[in-house]
């Protein structure tokens, strides 16, 4: 890390578990010393504060988001794939310094197990090619918890 901690709290973040020969690799080559990650730019240097910035810049920008700097990216970015690769709410909570799992619930929308098996057999959707009473190109028959069937062109 370069810089300092959005508090005064050390944290813990585990990583992946086949990233650890690598780290160690890396460690016995260098005796712990020197970057990670190799030089980026293409006059040799190593990428800067400055250098990440300016990608981020020129991305945000082509892609019409939101302007938002390098932090709130890269912090979002852990957030939203932990929780996408099943990690707890409140393990998150700890890790990001929020005071309450409240504040760290906006990620929860993209849980992969949000929905379950039984909440998704709550609507049965049919795209069958086509509808015999119209000739329709294709048509859905939505169907709840109730039998009725509804459909939509």
């Amino acid at each position: 890390m370069s810089g300092p901690l959005k508090d005064d709290e050390s944290r813990v973040v585990p990583i992946l578990d086949s990233l650890y020969p690598i780290l160690t690799g890396w460690k016995l080559k260098t005796g712990g010393f020197g970057a990670v990650v190799p030089t980026m730019r293409s006059d040799g240097a190593f990428c800067d504060d400055h250098t990440l910035r300016a990608h981020l810049k020129t991305a945000v920008e082509e892609l019409k988001l939101p302007k938002m700097t390098w932090y709130q990216a890269t912090r979002h970015t852990f957030a939203s794939q932990w929780v996408m690769g099943g990690g707890s709410i409140e393990k998150l909570k700890e890790m990001m310094g929020h005071s309450t799992v409240q504040i760290t619930e906006r990620y929860a929308h993209l849980k992969t197990d949000l929905f379950g098996a039984r909440d998704l057999g709550t609507i049965a959707l049919d795209l069958r090619p086509g509808s015999p009473e119209t000739g329709t190109v294709g048509y859905a028959v939505v169907t709840a918890s109730a039998p009725a069937e509804k459909k939509i062109a």
